[in-house]
């Protein structure tokens, strides 16, 4: 890794006290950057990371002409003029002189482009680049040409400290437009630049001449703002004006839409940054991780000037570690299609073969919910044909996606990307070699109680669902939640009751409150079930825990709006199937256990038979080679057993894929080759 050095010459600018046209040899002053090894650092991170678009002209605010000229000094000593827009490379030495900072990273600079293997090199590795700099920046080409401008965006971007003014909603439209129109929130890099730097990413707006606080940055004429405020910042745009309008504050009401519309879509250009904390908002090893299909869903609407490079950017969004060479993309037999399937599957992606489908109200994401893609097209749909275990139609693979699968239109769902990485993943001649369990489904347990109480209200809520609309309905929210909540309750206490103690405490942990979102919940399994347990003996729910328990229970979507989801939720999956049949089928693992299995059954997934064979690889989240996981939607397959061995491992035949919740604990994993 090379970076840019700046010189003492440079530093002591800074004490002219007059216009450097009025000194005599101004003609002879420049600003000389010499190329420099990435070791010569004594801090690894200390160094300006710069994202900026190509193929751009200097800004019209910037003096350009009145710049000094930057020239680079190579390993040779000879020097050349800097290739970088003289506005970028200006602000950025703005940046690192106010930061104390001597070294900076430019792609063009630092990168030979003209050597085609320092070229690959290079993008396959720009995001660790972003990722380990500690002052990564975007220079956008967008200015506050006003001091209104100015004031209305620091007021959505910092409400603590700026009041919004209703008179200048027009004003707000107008700026939000102009970022809208930036170039770098257009741009394929780009994505992949700030995707990789995380919360670490800082974007530079200019403000020429305006008056400014020091709560964006200590650069004149330069307005610094986090990419996690400016994401916060178009939340609050958003939020602000929808409490305006319901206030009537706007004195024009579609100026006010705009501008909200207009925030709605710089928001959803950047994938969600969520940091395990708030203190993790400055770590510098803090990165956002995409999956595939995440990865490719952003980059369908940005663009590449050279159309190979898309292979690198998706591997460097998805952290991937094994990868793919861009020329191979210069071949034209080779599609990218193809490409990004293989690279996602090399690096224990499955989240382009996952298609869970799903669209939020009106085909838009918003804010609150987890579901972001709008698509139905790469995958299986849980067509009739995998739902009854009939062998599907793959390009070579049992697993793989249907003939009919394209990149062009990817789903995906936006829970836990690691949770789609499955660890360790061999692409094999024969097959997919991964890690995982395979399930037996070979245990009814009846549940005749549950089924005889809720039978008949499961029904009237069916009745109740026609022509119901099911976003609109706060009290078809309420009536759900406490449906659901009386029947996981009573179904986990005859669960007790037949001595499933495991099984329950697997149940609770999917079904109660937050238990799927990854956040602590209020009252563990013990402090509700614990005396049961313990005692064999039915004991009372106090009146304050079973108002707790009913107000906290997620409101389950037991309504099906096939516009939207294709899929019913596993909530309703499982009232129906108890309602319907008063059975629940369970599986065991068949490999042998570490410890002693319980007598319990341990895992259930929906649309299962008796006598089905069940394979769930082990996923990968953190630094933990296996999870215990209670999982809405599982990464499993529906298989069978063909008796070959291959490379030492049994060799599966995949049917259809099942999702379901599963527990791992005290199950020995093995090598399972996917045919």
């Amino acid at each position: 890794m090379r970076f840019l050095e700046t010189n003492e010459r440079y530093q002591a600018l800074d004490k002219l006290d007059r216009p450097m046209s009025s000194y005599p040899d101004s003609s002879t002053l420049e600003i000389l950057l010499k190329l420099r090894n990435c070791s010569t650092l004594a801090d690894p991170s200390a160094y300006v990371a710069v994202s900026y678009c190509w193929n751009r002209v200097n800004v019209e605010w910037f003096d350009a002409e009145g710049a000094l000229p930057v020239k680079v000094v190579q390993k040779n000593c000879s020097t050349r003029p800097c290739v970088v827009p003289t506005d970028v490379i200006h602000r950025v030495l703005a940046y690192s002189k106010a930061r104390e900072i001597n070294a900076i990273w430019i792609d063009q600079e630092c990168i030979n482009q003209n050597d085609p293997i320092d070229k690959e090199d290079g993008i396959q590795a720009m995001d660790l680049v972003y990722q380990r700099s500690a002052h990564p920046i975007a220079i956008l080409e967008t200015c506050f040409h006003t001091q209104v401008q100015y004031d209305v965006f620091a007021a959505i971007a910092d409400p603590h400290f700026f009041d919004f003014d209703p008179t200048y909603i027009e004003d707000l439209g107008d700026i939000l437009g102009a970022l809208a129109d930036d170039n770098w929130f257009t741009r394929a890099w780009t994505l992949q630049e700030s995707t990789s730097a995380g919360v670490s990413m800082l974007l530079l707006i200019g403000c020429p001449g305006l008056n400014k606080s020091d709560v964006f940055g200590p650069i004149p004429d330069e307005f610094e703002i986090s990419i996690w405020d400016f994401q916060e910042a178009m939340v609050n745009a958003r939020n602000l004006i929808e409490e305006g309008i319901a206030q009537n504050w706007w004195p024009d009401t579609s100026d006010a839409i705009y501008a909200s519309n207009l925030a709605d879509e710089l928001w959803n250009r950047i994938p969600t940054i969520i940091p395990d904390s708030f203190e993790s908002r400055q770590e510098v090893s803090y990165r956002q991780v995409c999956n595939a299909a995440e990865a490719i869903t952003f980059l369908a609407g940005r663009q590449v000037s050279f159309f190979p490079d898309k292979l690198a950017i998706l591997a460097n969004m998805c952290n991937y570690e094994c990868r793919i060479d861009t020329k191979i993309l210069e071949n034209p037999k080779s599609s990218f299609s193809t490409c990004a399937l293989t690279l996602s599957i090399l690096n224990g992606d499955m989240s382009l073969l996952m298609g869970y489908g799903g669209r939020s109200p009106c085909g838009l994401p918003s804010y609150g919910e987890d579901c972001r893609a709008v698509s139905d097209i790469f995958q299986n749909d849980n067509d009739d044909d995998d739902d009854d275990g009939l062998p599907m139609n793959h390009y070579g693979f049992s697993w793989g996606p249907k003939p009919s699968g394209s990149l062009n239109n990817i789903v995906y769902l936006e829970e836990c990307g690691a949770m789609l990485r499955l660890q360790p993943s061999v692409l094999l001649a024969d097959g997919l070699k991964v890690r995982g369990t395979l399930w037996q489904f070979e245990q009814d347990i009846a549940v005749p109680n549950t089924q005889a109480q809720f039978e008949a209200r499961w029904k009237r809520e069916l009745d109740l669902q026609v022509g119901e609309d099911m976003w609109a309905s706060q009290g078809r929210q309420e009536r759900q939640r406490f449906l659901m909540y009386e029947f996981a309750m009573t179904l986990l206490h005859e669960l007790l009751d037949c001595g499933f103690f495991a099984l329950a405490r697997t149940f609770w942990l999917f079904l109660q409150p937050f238990g799927t979102s990854g956040r602590p919940w209020l009252h563990s399994f013990d402090d509700v079930f614990g005396r049961r347990v313990a005692t064999n003996q039915e004991d009372s729910m106090s009146d304050t825990l079973a108002q707790d328990l009913q107000k906290q229970w997620p409101i389950s979507l037991l309504s099906v709006d096939l516009e939207y989801y294709k899929i019913p939720s596993i909530h309703r999956k499982l009232i129906e199937q108890v309602g319907q049949s008063g059975t629940l089928l369970f599986g065991n693992p068949l490999t042998k256990s570490i410890e002693p299995l319980p007598s319990q059954p341990y895992v259930w997934f929906e649309n299962t038979r008796k006598g089905e064979l069940i394979f769930t690889p082990f996923t990968t989240m953190g630094n933990e080679a296996a999870l215990s996981s209670y999982r809405e939607r599982a990464i499993s397959w529906h298989v069978r057993q063909t008796g070959r061995i291959v490379d030492a491992c049994e060799t599966l035949h995949c049917l259809s894929r099942r999702r379901g919740f599963w527990r791992f604990e005290g199950s020995e994993s093995r090598d399972y080759v996917l045919e």
